[in-house]
């Protein structure tokens, strides 16, 4: 625990102490729970009435006392180091920190401003030495109380496990609360019993989601003791893979993977959940359903679907003697084929038609052009503001010198009593005019630097026209990071069964420019513009 250092007294001491009140809840719900902001002020009022203390200003907010980067408390310790309180009330230690080492912190950064810390209910004052010790006791105790309640909450949960009782939480879909107990919801355990058919039977999890859609179903809705409404919405795969992995159907608790007899009714017998359960193990390795590694292919992270707007990402599918990866809308991987109309192109196709605009625009005379002069302007801007600065301390220079030759003359006229003054300042002026004339080195060689370093139009033309053979000879991580620098996104525009469909290449800092060329993607001719 930070001690206090030694402080002389002063002169002149304060009649009163001024104080700082700090109050804080975590949530607003925390707030109607008898430790409100209002009810916290009011006590910490009173007691610095109480204490005939001066109140300087109260900080108060809604934050987690696990960090103790919170927007008030900053502005607290701002205030400290400006001295404008000599002491933080609080109502109880864990209105500022539940955690000692955080506490112990606070207390050691407002002890360099001689600043103490009181408590309200736990009377704290760490301005005694009575008041330290006892800080670090109340501290470790609270820690030591806090994993006490984790092992009493994690042993009640192995209880009621043991007992085959729910271990709490929302229900899943196929049961309803009561009593703290499941019970069957036999509508929504025919719609479980389905999803597991389905799925055993080659279904995939997207499409049992579509067929669920369409037919109006809904995920498990349920009011929360606080009256949040969760679920009743459409099902989406993640919904699915929910479903058909929770061994609770089987009538079992599940705990860390722990499983106990339950007192609920089974919905799906062990043999169809380790059915559904092998194949999702299957599924989870099989090439075909599985997805390549991002950094594999081209365009992830910038390639949309124009049909919605959504990003799209990878997949996979093993051919005879090939893997085809394609780029597939995320909202028609999610919600099911019917949510979205675009197809899935192969990654190849979208990628050669990128790769070859790129050679084209690297051939292009305008872009070259339009390359130079930014590079020209760039360059040229940079050397403008070094030319300023050098103008400036120039200046600054010029003036000091006139001010130095003013001084040499006084020092001609001054008593030889006056003289060390004066000499002292012709000094001072001496070693700030060596200053500048350092600056003033640095600056050129800046500024010559920027000079040599203007592209010459005849060798950057060279490096577009060997851009082609440039491109070939790079490794995939590095035409990635090429593309990420010319292409800000890629908007894909085909919907199934069309013949023709649009791409739109958006580049960085160049304006669009119309249609530049048609490509083919699978059996669609697709027109493509910048």
């Amino acid at each position: 625990m930070p001690r206090r250092k030694n402080v002389q007294p002063l002169t002149k001491e304060k009649s009163k102490q001024t104080v700082a009140i700090y109050c804080r809840v975590s949530t607003q719900e925390q707030g109607d729970s008898g430790l409100s902001l209002s009810h916290q002020e009011k006590r910490c009022n009173n007691f610095c009435i109480a204490k005939d203390w001066d109140i300087y200003k109260s900080y108060i907010e809604v934050a987690s006392a696990g960090k103790l980067n919170r927007p008030e408390l900053n502005s607290l310790l701002n205030d400290a180091s400006d001295s404008k309180f000599d002491i933080v009330v609080a109502l109880r230690l864990d209105r500022v920190s539940r955690v000692p080492r955080d506490f112990y912190n606070l207390a050691e950064s407002l002890d360099k401003y001689n600043i103490s810390i009181s408590t309200v209910d736990n009377d704290v004052d760490t301005t005694t030495v009575q008041g330290r010790m006892l800080l670090g006791v109340l501290l470790q105790f609270a820690a030591f109380e806090r994993e006490i309640n984790s092992e009493r909450t994690r042993a009640a949960i192995h209880q009621k496990a043991l007992k085959g009782e729910h271990r709490g939480g929302m229900p899943v879909l196929g049961y309803d609360l009561k009593d703290k107990k499941l019970i069957l919801n036999k509508d929504e355990a025919e719609i479980v019993k389905t999803i597991f058919h389905e799925y055993i039977n080659g279904t995939k999890p997207s499409e049992i989601a579509q067929k669920l859609n369409s037919e109006g179903e809904k995920t498990k809705f349920h009011i929360t003791k606080k009256g949040k409404e969760v679920g009743g919405e459409a099902f989406t795969r993640n919904h699915i893979h929910n479903v058909i992995t929770n061994p609770v159907y089987t009538g079992q608790i599940d705990v860390k993977g722990d499983l106990f007899p339950g007192i609920h009714d089974q919905i799906i017998s062990k043999e169809d959940f380790k059915k559904a359960d092998d194949k999702v193990t299957v599924n989870a390795k099989a090439k075909n359903l599985g997805q390549p590694k991002k950094g594999q292919l081209l365009l992830n992270g910038i390639i949309k679907c124009g049909q919605c707007g959504s990003y799209m990402t990878t997949r996979s599918a093993t051919g005879r003697s090939k893997t085809y990866h394609y780029y597939a809308c995320t909202k028609q991987i999610h919600k099911g084929a019917s949510a979205c109309t675009s197809i899935q192109p192969k990654a190849e196709d979208m990628e050669s038609v990128v790769i070859d605009i790129i050679k084209k625009m690297a051939q292009e005379p305008k872009y070259l052009e339009d390359t130079l002069a930014t590079l020209s302007q760039d360059s040229q801007g940079e050397i403008t503001i070094f030319q300023k600065k050098l103008d400036e301390i120039s200046l600054k220079k010029s003036k000091l010198k006139k001010s130095q030759k003013k001084m040499t003359e006084l020092l001609i006229e001054k008593d030889l009593g006056e003289i060390d003054s004066v000499v002292n300042k012709i000094k001072e002026i001496n070693n700030e005019v060596k200053e500048i004339e350092t600056k003033e080195i640095e600056i050129k060689k800046e500024i010559d630097l920027l000079k040599t370093n203007i592209v010459d139009p005849i060798a950057l033309q060279k490096i577009y026209s060997d851009f082609t053979l440039l491109w070939d000879e790079l490794v995939l991580t590095e035409k990635r990071e090429v593309i990420k620098l010319l292409v800000k996104n890629i908007e894909v525009n085909i919907e199934k069964k069309a013949d023709k469909g649009k791409i739109k290449i958006a580049l960085w800092d160049i304006l669009p420019k119309g249609k530049i060329s048609d490509y083919k993607i699978g059996s669609s001719f697709c027109s493509v513009s910048l």
